[in-house]
């Protein structure tokens, strides 16, 4: 609240002026419609006059309440309603429902932006009918919190028991990969397929047997048509579709190793291993910058496939602490150091290169950002997908 005058001391003095600016001041006034204080609100003084005789029994400060309360009632009130503005982040498949929640709360939404999984909701809405929904929407991101964990962990099940497969059968050593699974949610194994492949850089395919019948997913590299080379096998093959880098495919129990034999061998031919990797890499950044909420933030964008590739970052003049192969050479496990700051990383199918560097040597890194878990304590880990020395 503001309060001024116009009035010349011609006309009105300035100690009357003045004491009617007090009373104003002093006084907690409210509108005309809710009673509510009002706020926001400059008040003039414009002309008055005044005698002695006013001041008797506190008759000016009444009059000068009545003079506001008569100009608001003259005045055309509106009562303006408050609004939130929101962003509402939600699972693609629920986008429908927020926005039609919106709508029938007297909202406005904009058209949704999309995210990986997720759907980006913005706009704004009245207070008197969204201020619950904030609840609604706790309510449902706890329990999609809790199936976000549940799937995390069937996924991480799965991709163990795909691993343990591959290194029991040698398949690394394969150009393709076909794994047969029991009890493999039909939900996260195109997830799976996708990581084995970036894992191995060979096309993979996951099935998931039931009744007999194997039906699962396929995922492929760049350069290896995955759907035509399906074709070269479909006579062991129920039936499969999708595109050149992902397929849906269903194959009976006892013609999976036929169909597995039959896609080796159709890869060969197409010299698959001539095929060198490209790394598309989405951001540099130095040690300094990651931390615990970095890696978590992640997960806002999972789950990581095909149409959402697991961000890759590069990692520049990282000085080698420690280095080691595991399990029989297979693998590579660095600790590297930037300043102050030390990270694990982990090479999975690189062991060879445990030989190529050493202590002290200063490399460029490019990976994906995770969190492991060993004996109960969290850690960022860099998961390697390339490394060079320093140039």
């Amino acid at each position: 609240m503001t309060y001024d005058t116009a009035v010349s001391e011609n006309l009105l003095s300035k100690n009357w002026q003045r004491l009617i600016l007090t009373h104003l001041q002093e006084k907690n006034h409210r509108g005309v419609l809710t009673g509510s204080p009002i706020t926001d609100i400059s008040i003039t003084l414009i002309g008055g006059k005044a005698h002695l005789k006013h001041t008797e029994g506190g008759d000016f400060r009444q009059a000068t309440y009545r003079a506001v309360r008569q100009g608001l009632k003259k005045a055309k009130s509106v009562l303006l309603e408050p609004y939130y503005d929101f962003v509402l982040t939600v699972p693609q498949e629920n986008v429908g429902k927020a926005m039609t929640d919106i709508s029938n709360m007297e909202g406005n939404v904009n058209p949704p932006e999309t995210k990986g999984d997720k759907c980006i909701l913005t706009g704004y809405g009245p207070v008197s009918t969204m201020w619950n929904y904030i609840n609604d929407v706790n309510e449902l991101s706890a329990k999609l919190n809790q199936y976000n964990k549940e799937r995390q962990e069937i996924e991480k099940n799965i991709f163990a028991e795909a691993v343990k497969q591959i290194e029991r059968d040698n398949l690394e050593n394969n150009t393709t990969i076909t794994l047969l699974g029991k009890n493999w949610h039909h939900g996260v194994i195109g997830i799976v397929a996708s990581k084995i492949t970036e894992m191995y850089y060979k096309p993979s395919i996951l099935l998931c047997e039931e009744d007999g019948i194997g039906k699962g997913s396929g995922r492929s590299i760049p350069g290896f048509d995955l759907y035509e080379t399906l074709t070269e096998c479909k006579d062991s093959i129920d039936r499969f579709g999708g595109h050149e880098m992902a397929v849906g495919i269903t194959i009976d129990k006892e013609k999976f190793e036929e169909f597995r034999e039959k896609f080796e061998e159709k890869a060969k031919e197409k010299h698959i291993e001539e095929i060198i990797p490209i790394l598309k890499i989405d951001s540099q950044l130095s040690l300094d910058e990651i931390d615990k909420q970095t890696v978590d933030s992640l997960k806002a964008i999972e789950p990581f496939g095909e149409e959402n590739k697991n961000p890759l970052f590069l990692f520049k003049n990282l000085k080698i602490d420690s280095i080691r192969a595991l399990t029989e050479g297979k693998h590579l496990k660095l600790t590297v150091k930037e300043n102050k700051n030390i990270v694990n990383a982990i090479g999975f199918n690189l062991g060879t290169l445990a030989n190529e560097y050493k202590i002290g040597d200063k490399v460029d890194i490019v990976g994906n950002l995770e969190m492991n878990s060993f004996n109960g304590v969290d850690s960022i880990q860099i998961n390697i997908k390339d490394i060079m020395k320093s140039l």
